[in-house]
């Protein structure tokens, strides 16, 4: 073995310092890349905060009025002059049109005539009518007195043939042995003749004494008689039957009368008015009068023309000098510039965040405005594109003389307003299947927190539960990469963009692709 020089001493040490050197930079790099591998994952986060947040919603639309009136004819006649054209702007109660109105004079003459000669008919018609009333009147009062009288009559001839006929059975029962009676008696009364003179011829108080006594016994056989005979008498026919034909001829003429009477009943009664004719008459001069009336009323509208009913902008004209226009024909319309609205068209997306009441600002020609939503649509519309759109008006609460009808205009609605609020901002809130969510460091370790949100504005959401005052929200991070429960680091932004702005620049052939990688993320 060859011994070792002094000089190759020396190289072997360099070379064994060197190679402790490069193994003790070896394990260093080493130890640090295995800290390194083992290390919570870092992450830029922004705290949750406190503050003022105000929903708006932006929206375009075009400026219309709130007051337009389309004027239409309101008679049947020539126009004589047109005094507006489109784009004038006009006053209220100033003529805009008049009316060649001699037609409807001549009209009205003439229904005035006819008016005057159907009055007259209807007035013959009328006293007609009346007469043949009282006619009919008359002889139904006739008839029901002739009825009486008949009744009462036919009643009394009754009673002389039932007189008659109790006569005639009497004497055929009765009457025989009354006559007989009657003989009896007129015999009795012979004798005493013949006795009361063979009594005065005895003479002395003894034969006036039987005079007086047999003569007052003729006295009642007499009496007796002149019953007999009375009774006798009353039951002859002989005046019953003259009676009877003087009644049976009475009765004829009663009849006859009544007979008259009825023919003149049934020949009037035709010719009375029903209570629908008589109210027919009526309407028929109603009718004639209204015709009159009713040109006069067109004579005095032609006569007045058209006026505007408010000052405005004329947007439209229909009709010119000489033309003959009908009841109901459109003529003008006049939009009122001094109450305007925006009309906006708001998706079905924004439809909940409108409501009747919002205020919104406004801008039109480059002018601000301030308005309030006063109409919402019920129904939507179809736009340009196709899409449903619900139409909504912002009544314009300071128009001037700068704003243009029909212009286009910009408006912002304040939709609402929270003070204090808890607040994100929108990029760090997710969206799955079960509703909104961020990723939040706790102790350390990633969590999913699920959110329940209010009102948010561009850039800032209100936070109704999930997360509390002061937690760190992972921002900037793929949601679909971060695993709840894994360790994590946070990185504040400010924190970030600070130690950014701190870094050395790098050194040459070195980039910050890392970096802006990190940055990206």
């Amino acid at each position: 073995m060859k011994a070792i020089t002094i000089k190759n001493k020396k190289k072997l040490i360099r070379n064994i310092i060197i190679l402790v050197v490069l193994l003790a930079a070896g394990g260093a790099v080493a130890f640090f890349q295995i800290k390194a591998a083992n290390a919570p994952a870092a992450y830029e986060t922004v705290e949750a905060v406190r503050g003022d947040l105000e929903q708006n919603l932006s929206a375009s639309g075009q400026v219309k009025s709130e007051n337009i009136k389309t004027y239409y004819a309101d008679v049947d006649a020539p126009i004589s002059e047109v005094f507006v054209k489109e784009g004038d702007t006009i006053k209220s109660g100033i003529s805009m049109l008049s009316y060649d109105t001699s037609d409807l004079e001549r009209e009205k003459e003439k229904a005035e005539l006819d008016r005057q000669v159907k009055s007259l008919e209807l007035q013959v018609q009328t006293e007609k009518g009346q007469k043949e009333a009282a006619e009919y009147a008359q002889a139904t009062a006739n008839i029901a007195v002739l009825d009486a009288q008949i009744a009462a009559l036919e009643g009394e001839i009754e009673q002389v043939y039932g007189c008659i006929t109790a006569n005639t059975d009497w004497r055929e029962n009765t009457g025989a042995a009354l006559q007989d009676e009657i003989g009896d008696i007129e015999k009795d009364i012979s004798k005493l003749d013949t006795e009361i003179e063979a009594a005065k011829e005895i003479g002395g108080a003894a034969g006036r004494a039987e005079v007086k006594k047999l003569k007052k016994k003729k006295g009642k056989k007499e009496d007796a008689l002149d019953e007999k005979r009375e009774e006798a008498r009353s039951h002859t026919n002989t005046d019953l039957e003259n009676y009877l034909r003087q009644k049976q001829d009475e009765l004829t003429k009663l009849k006859e009368l009544k007979a008259d009477n009825e023919t003149e009943q049934k020949s009037s009664e035709d010719g009375i008015l029903t209570g629908t004719q008589q109210a027919m008459i009526g309407k028929e001069r109603e009718v004639a009068k209204t015709a009159e009336v009713d040109y006069q009323t067109k004579i005095d509208k032609a006569s007045a023309g058209v006026t505007s009913e408010f000052g405005g902008i004329v947007t439209d004209v229909k009709v010119n000098p000489g033309a003959v226009v009908q009841g109901g024909t459109e003529l003008f319309t006049v939009q009122d510039d001094s109450k305007v609205k925006v009309s906006l068209q708001v998706s079905r997306f924004d439809l909940e965040y409108i409501s009747i009441g919002q205020e919104a600002d406004l801008t039109i020609a480059g002018r601000e405005y301030k308005g309030k939503i006063t109409h919402i649509d019920r129904a939507a519309s179809t736009n340009e594109s196709g899409s449903s759109v619900i139409f909504a008006d912002i009544h314009v609460e300071n128009p001037d003389e700068n704003i243009y009808l029909g212009v286009e205009a910009k408006a912002t609605v304040h939709v609402a307003e929270k003070k204090d609020a808890l607040l994100l901002p929108v990029e760090v809130i997710n969206m799955d299947a079960d509703g909104y969510y961020c990723y939040v460091i706790r102790n350390g370790l990633i969590e999913r927190a699920d959110l329940e949100i209010g009102i948010a504005s561009d850039t800032m959401t209100e936070i109704l539960s999930g997360v509390e005052e002061g937690d760190q929200i992972i921002i900037g991070a793929d949601a679909e990469l971060l695993v709840p429960g894994s360790e994590a680091v946070s990185t504040s932004v400010d924190d970030a963009a600070a130690e950014g702005e701190e870094s050395e620049e790098p050194a040459e052939g070195e980039t910050n692709d890392g970096a802006a990688a990190a940055s990206e993320e």
